[in-house]
């Protein structure tokens, strides 16, 4: 109890609801949660497809200007698209193994 009379748990909703990031804190329910369950999983999810959404569209946009224009893309521009395409790939196939043996049988 603090001096103003607010329990630990209140203080840590008022942190969650004040909090300037999503990912500090969010309010579901009427109830404060904490993203303390937060696992490699949903990080493997998220970053994987952000970053092969990511080096998709531009891969696309690369081979549509080369068509157009003629003109060789540069190696350093290609591996800018396939890094990000590759990586993330990597990381919803990772997500994925790991979702499944995370799951009881």
């Amino acid at each position: 109890m603090t001096r103003w009379g607010i329990t630990r748990k209140e203080s840590i909703c008022l942190t969650c609801l004040t909090s300037p990031t999503p990912l500090v804190g969010m309010k579901w329910g009427g109830s404060c949660t904490i993203l303390r369950d937060f696992s490699p999983i949903a990080l493997f999810l998220i970053l994987g497809g952000l970053l092969f959404v990511w080096g998709v569209p531009y891969g696309m946009l690369l081979w549509i200007r080369t068509l157009r224009t003629g003109l060789p893309t540069p190696t350093g521009t290609i591996v800018l698209a396939l890094v990000p395409l590759i990586l993330g790939f990597q990381l919803l196939l990772q997500g994925i193994v790991l979702d499944i043996e995370e799951t009881p049988r």
